[in-house]
């Protein structure tokens, strides 16, 4: 599943972006989470809490309170290493957003074919992970490190590299996060 914390301000402009959003999930088969926030001081105290890692930060730049590019200067200065696609009406800060190594700037209204560009390009290289949680933190287990999972009860319980980790849900669930390997061992 990808994570997407989509940031903007004006309702009308949100539901088009989450429009798009849910065409590309459509077509391109990969399974979307995306979080709305209205300002980018709630995108930034739910980065913050450490429960909440998006994949990729959608954001305006014209946001009530702190700008876009305000948000992404703080997410950048902490080290988050999400990606960020800047969608806004003016074109005046693209090189600012580029020195903040945002992956596209997006000019509105945005066509469907150049964020669906940018997306299949954040998707194809990038590692599957499946998100663990464990007491009151998150974990991102990548699938790599994956060994084998068993059924223990009402648990899966997945062997990584590095520890053991004990999930409430089906094996039919886990089929679902996990893909299968890329050789099989006979």
């Amino acid at each position: 599943m990808f994570s997407i914390a989509l940031c903007e301000s004006s309702q009308q402009d949100s539901a088009y972006m989450q429009n798009l959003l849910d065409d590309y999930e459509l077509t391109a088969r990969e399974s979307l989470n995306v979080k709305y926030f209205p300002d980018a001081e709630q995108l930034l105290q739910c980065l913050q809490s450490g429960d909440y890692r998006p994949d990729l930060i959608i954001t305006g730049i014209f946001l009530p309170g702190m700008s876009g590019i305000d948000a992404a200067r703080t997410i950048r200065r902490y080290r988050y290493d999400a990606e960020i696609i800047f969608a806004t009406r003016s074109t005046e800060h693209a090189i600012e957003a580029y020195e903040l190594e945002a992956v596209q700037y997006l000019v509105k209204p945005v066509k469907s074919s150049r964020l669906f560009r940018v997306l299949d390009r954040l998707m194809s290289p990038r590692e599957k992970y499946i998100f663990v949680r464990q007491g009151k933190t998150a974990r991102k287990i990548p699938c790599s490190d994956i060994l084998y999972c068993e059924t223990l009860g009402k648990y899966q319980v997945v062997h990584t590299k590095h520890d053991e980790l004990h999930i409430r849900i089906t094996a039919r669930e886990m089929k679902k996060l996990v893909p299968p390997p890329l050789r099989y061992l006979c």
